[in-house]
């Protein structure tokens, strides 16, 4: 069992560990202390693996069946939420063609 820090903000690695094994059984994976129904990526050697939803008591689990040395990283997905609304000029007339841009 190892310990890692699980409270870092979204995007930052969460879980960072290497595992391998040769004999064709199914490794079970479970972390827990996340987010509850928090959404969080699981990558297998810097590549996306699968995306999956914290329970309610924010615990993930995943498997894996026979592979050699393999990096598995977590990182809690950034949430965004959505912007609607009409851009409009000083007077409340809508401006058409206008643009909305993140910083």
């Amino acid at each position: 069992m190892n310990s890692f820090n699980t409270s870092l903000p979204a995007g930052q690695v969460l879980v960072n560990f290497t595992a391998n094994t040769t004999n064709n059984n199914n490794v079970n994976f479970t972390i827990s202390t996340l987010i509850p129904y928090a959404n969080y990526t699981i990558k297998r050697d810097g590549t996306v693996y699968r995306t999956v939803q914290a329970d309610s008591s924010g615990t993930i689990m995943f498997n894996n069946s026979q592979w050699s040395n393999r990096t598995f990283t977590v990182e809690q997905v950034a949430e965004y939420g959505s912007l609607s609304g009409i851009v409009s000029a000083a007077g409340g007339a809508p401006l058409a063609g206008a643009s909305v841009t993140d910083y």
